[in-house]
């Protein structure tokens, strides 16, 4: 089954670029295959339509009609991203009632990747839904069209009314064809978004990706054989008194390292041959030999996955980065390297690579070749846009600026202000002891200010006693100073809590790292006047992981999860790794628990699209900076 990933990083554009641009053709209706609807997150994810079936009952709110071709949400209000691939021209997404969802995402795959937004209900797009913060060389834009070819067009009726908040571009349309700027977005309330709409050629960086094959030293031993030959082919024999055996796998000789190796593309069984006699292995076509051989390593071979993807400075040197864990933190290291071309069993050659000298990369010089095509990209060059149903938003605009203007002269007229009582400033600073959280001071800045405007009571987060003791603090003219505090603690003193981690990590057979509680302390110069136990806004919270952690076995990755206990309830929150230390964001503070999974790597995966393999890394077939990726088409 196809699948797509959305990743939130420098991302990867599809091989299939490269390929030339076939015949556009006007598609109705999904294609036959790899055609699919899908709501989904880091967390969860719901098909709608997939391979043909249709499942109207997986979403409240949510149904698809295929004679149609119309996805209709009814009332939804979800933090699942929309996904669909290849279907068709006509695909329409019809709006009942008032709609939240973070983005909407379409890809074409030269079939049909456009979108029609019909109906006379609301649509909220906001992708701050997804937990996830735009940052350098990074694009979560509200509405992308991946057109992979195809004359992509976004239309909106004038029955509809879409309101859209981006942390990079409203709209977004890759890879079409399609040069009219007039033809590719669509607003039939007759707005006008000319001035904003970018369009450039499209293209793409390339970097090289290759098969490789990496060198993996056995732990401390050695496999000693003697060389045996059948078909022209090389094979290990060892004697174990009058019987012999003789390995599964074939060997390879590199001569760049004048060692054998066993080839791993050779054979798919485990179990050596075994013979009674050397005679019977004789008698099966071996040939046997007395040359001595001792292999002290295997071969690891995969597909563009030595390091990130090879890299080449200005001069034309390779070089690559590895990432080490390491007494529990991570360290990122750049090598330059030499390669040796070999051709495994399987008949594709590989490259053997080797580090050689350990390189500051602040000193090198990347270059990447841009790949042109004959297509284009356009951007909706803003964060924020309002589509009303019936009428262009920007005359709406200039009615409502001469509203608040009216209503702002009214207000000096009506409203002296020599009778109101004056409220204090408030003035909120870090504490001395904590590196200063710019995003705790100004949340905690808002919710002061809250509580100093009421006479009296509090709001949520804030007892009762606390709000009075801010209260009295500020109209006595003193600082209030913020500190983020974190503290390790014991499963013993957290029982309840603990008892709700593990049921939530149970099904993943995650383990839990570390607990910790965390919390915003105010105080002033002189006193503690307590905690915040909760904010109106999300800030970022960063806590470092455990060195005494257990290495991650061969052949597995691990993943880092914040799961937060809050009014007795556990949840997941989304994770930013770098390095040693684990970030996220969260309103609430009380019991986290820092937890891990390490999951066995899949060599050669099947094609397979999702939105969000957090993975957020270089994809391995394809460079360049969109905020999507489909691979292994």
């Amino acid at each position: 089954m196809k699948r797509k990933i959305l990743i939130f990083t420098i991302v990867a554009i599809m091989i299939m670029a490269v390929l030339p641009i076939s015949a556009v053709k006007a598609a109705k209706g999904p294609s036959d295959e790899y055609a699919f609807i899908y709501f989904e997150n880091m967390e969860d994810w719901k098909e709608i339509f997939s391979e043909g079936e249709i499942s109207n009952d997986v979403m409240e709110g949510v149904t698809y009609d295929k004679t149609t071709n119309t996805l209709t949400i009814d009332n939804v209000d979800t933090k699942l991203a929309l996904s669909a691939n290849k279907m068709g021209d006509d695909f329409k997404l019809k709006l009942v009632g008032e709609n939240t969802l973070p983005m909407i995402m379409v890809y074409g795959d030269d079939y049909g990747g456009s979108l029609t937004i019909i109906g006379d209900g609301i649509l909220n797009l906001d992708t701050t839904l997804l937990g996830i913060k735009s940052s350098e060389g990074e694009e979560i834009n509200a509405i992308s069209l991946y057109a992979e070819n195809d004359n992509a067009i976004l239309k909106i009726e004038n029955t509809a009314t879409v309101n859209i908040k981006a942390q990079s571009y409203v709209i977004n349309i890759v890879n079409t064809p399609n040069g009219n700027k007039d033809e590719v977005i669509v607003l039939e309330n007759g707005q006008d978004i000319s001035k904003n709409l970018q369009k450039k050629e499209y293209t793409y960086p390339m970097q090289e990706n290759i098969h490789t094959i990496k060198i993996v030293p056995y732990d401390g031993y050695t496999d000693d054989y003697i060389i045996c030959t059948k078909g022209g082919k090389t094979y290990g024999m060892r004697r174990y008194g009058e019987q012999v055996s003789i390995s599964n796998k074939e060997l390879i000789y590199i001569e760049a390292f004048a060692k054998y190796y066993e080839d791993p593309t050779s054979s798919d069984v485990w179990e050596d041959q075994m013979f009674d006699t050397e005679a019977d292995a004789i008698a099966a076509g071996y040939t046997l030999t007395e040359q001595e051989i001792a292999i002290d390593a295997y071969l690891e071979y995969t597909y563009g996955d030595f390091g990130d993807p090879l890299s080449q400075d200005s001069n034309g040197n390779k070089y690559v980065q590895y990432s080490y864990y390491t007494d529990g933190e991570y360290e990122e290291r750049v090598f330059d390297i030499s390669d040796y071309e070999v051709t495994l069993a399987n008949g594709i050659n590989y490259k053997v690579l080797t580090r050689n000298n350990e390189i500051d990369p602040n000193t090198l010089t990347y270059v990447e070749k841009q790949i042109k095509t004959d297509n284009f990209e356009y951007k909706v060059n803003l964060k924020e846009l309002n589509i009303v149903a019936g009428q262009a938003t920007n005359e709406i605009d200039n009615k409502e600026e001469e509203q608040k203007e009216e209503i702002q002269e009214e207000n000096k007229e009506e409203k002296p202000v020599e009778n109101k009582e004056e409220i204090p400033e408030v003035k909120v600073e870090a504490a001395e002891e904590t590196n200063e959280n710019e995003e705790a001071i100004e949340a905690v800045s808002q919710l002061i200010d809250s509580i100093v405007a009421l006479d009296e009571g509090t709001i949520e987060g804030v007892s009762e006693e606390l709000a009075d003791k801010i209260r009295e603090k500020v109209e006595n003219g003193e600082t209030i100073l913020v500190e983020v505090v974190a503290q390790d603690v014991k499963v013993e003193e957290i029982k309840e809590d603990a008892k709700k981690v593990e049921n939530k990590i149970a099904s993943s057979n995650g383990k839990v790292a570390a607990y910790f509680d965390i919390g915003v302390l105010v105080k002033t110069a002189t006193e503690e006047l307590g905690n915040i136990t909760g904010l109106k806004d999300k800030i970022t919270l960063t806590v470092q992981i455990p060195k005494d952690l257990p290495e991650v076995p061969s052949g597995y990755t691990r993943v880092y999860k914040i799961i937060r206990v809050h009014d007795g309830v556990a949840e997941e929150l989304a994770t930013t790794v770098k390095g040693n230390k684990v970030s996220f964001e969260s309103d609430r503070f009380s019991t986290y628990a820092l937890t891990y999974e390490d999951t066995k790597k899949i060599e050669n995966p099947q094609t397979g699209d999702s939105i969000y393999t957090v993975i957020a890394l270089f994809a391995i077939a394809i460079m360049g900076v969109m905020v999507t990726v489909k691979i292994n088409k």
